[in-house]
């Protein structure tokens, strides 16, 4: 799995009803690369989120963004323009009905959020951070 070539894939489904935008780093890359499991992981919540913010949100517009925290942990935000859920600053409630992707955030992320804010240019955007474990020693692990 090529995380870089699913993105273009995304990009290119998407293409039409909406922008689909990536920011990963190669020390991301190689990060994921080195963790297969992670970058299966990372891929499933991008994915669902993306899906999510189109089809329910009704978003024309994507950014999804991955970064290190720390040697331990992946940070992964995917901004959007499609409808809020709720006018206030936490959207989902924790004892909100579970569809796939919350069940799958619950699942596999140290911690995640999905709020309302405003961007610099004063447009309403909609924010899914996660905050997903990774083990870079599990990828050199497996490849050797």
């Amino acid at each position: 799995m090529d995380l870089l070539k699913l993105s273009d894939e995304l990009q290119e489904f998407w293409q039409g009803p909406c922008q689909v935008d990536f920011s990963i780093d190669d020390e991301v890359s190689l990060t994921l690369e080195l963790d297969k499991i992670a970058q299966t992981v990372a891929w499933d919540v991008i994915k669902e989120a993306c899906t999510n913010a189109i089809r329910h949100g009704k978003a024309s517009s994507v950014t999804i963004a991955l970064k290190l925290l720390g040697s331990d942990a992946l940070g992964i935000s995917v901004r959007n323009n499609g409808l809020a859920i709720d006018s206030g600053g936490e959207i989902l409630a924790m004892d909100a009905p579970r569809g796939l992707g919350s069940k799958l955030l619950d699942s596999v992320s140290v911690s995640w959020s999905l709020t309302k804010t405003t961007s610099a240019g004063g447009a309403n955007e909609t924010v899914l951070a996660a905050r997903l474990p990774i083990e870079p020693a599990r990828g050199l692990a497996l490849s050797a």
